[in-house]
């Protein structure tokens, strides 16, 4: 995105907005709640926990495997990878084309040229609990959008960035534009 307008248009399908700007250790952050389809089973720990910060999500190990190895190697145990297996979760099976793209980009420069306000947005409440009102766990700051380009800055051990801190402008209305709606919709059994 190249202008601040552009962003503010897309947060708005959502009924988000733009709180500030601030600078955040994206070694905090985790990955959004989803809880009609969520990746426990992915991120789950050898204690049995679930770990959803972002440094244990599918995106940042493919990103550090095609830092540290190159993207032929990443491409070789694809198949063994988180990111495959929430693929698969997703009905995807394919490599990521585009993670050879950010990567370039990103090294590049993190919200630089045509990307000035390509921003990775935090959400300091769960999606799910906030507009949702569901029962998840309240995992703050969860990313409601760049995770591949977080797990990459991770990758690239650049923890502090400046991000979107957006907030929720219609709390409680159990409705959202997006495939994030049936993520997180209770569904009536």
């Amino acid at each position: 995105m190249r202008h601040r307008s552009d962003l503010e248009k897309w947060l708005g399908r959502y009924d988000l907005a733009i709180d500030k700007i601030q600078d955040v250790d994206l070694r905090c952050c985790y990955m959004q709640q989803r809880p009609n389809n969520p990746f426990d089973s992915i991120l789950r720990e050898h204690e049995g926990s679930v770990d959803s910060h972002l440094l244990n999500s599918p995106h940042y190990e493919l990103a550090q495997i095609c830092m540290d190895q190159g993207i032929a190697k990443a491409k070789e145990v694809f198949h063994l990878t988180k990111y495959y297996r929430m693929g698969k979760m997703l009905g995807k099976s394919g490599f990521p084309g585009k993670i050879d793209d950010l990567i370039k980009s990103l090294s590049r420069g993190y919200l630089s040229h045509k990307h000035k306000w390509a921003y990775i947005v935090i959400l300091n409440e769960s999606f799910a609990r906030s507009r949702y009102n569901r029962d998840v766990p309240n995992l703050g700051p969860e990313i409601w959008s760049g995770h591949h380009r977080g797990g990459i800055l991770l990758a690239m051990e650049k923890y502090i960035v400046p991000v979107v801190v957006a907030k929720d402008m219609k709390p409680g209305r159990c409705k959202s534009a997006g495939k994030i709606h049936n993520l997180c919709v209770e569904i009536n059994q």
